[in-house]
């Protein structure tokens, strides 16, 4: 299930259950931001019990050449984190 409000701004908040976040756990809420032209709406996605960032979906909002409307146009999930003892070192 999943909800999206807007008021207007370009602001608003999505959540998401099991059918369609990103990352392997994908129930999480989201902060959403349309960009100026109001094509795309990039909704970066947050766990809903500590806030960690898990990922985020990029949507267009009108149909064009090559894309409809509603279509994930892109997506990035965090899979994993780690802590290193120093800049530069691998996990």
């Amino acid at each position: 299930m999943a909800a999206d409000t807007d008021n207007g701004t370009g602001a608003g908040s999505y959540l998401s259950g099991g059918d369609g976040g990103v990352g392997a756990d994908p129930a999480g809420v989201a902060v959403a931001r349309t960009d100026s032209g109001g094509r795309v709406q990039v909704q970066w996605i947050f766990d809903r019990a500590d806030y960690t960032f898990l990922g985020e979906h990029t949507v267009a909002l009108t149909d064009g050449t090559t894309v409809r409307k509603g279509d994930v146009t892109g997506q990035m999930a965090v899979l994993t984190r780690a802590i290193v003892s120093r800049s530069g070192t691998r996990p």
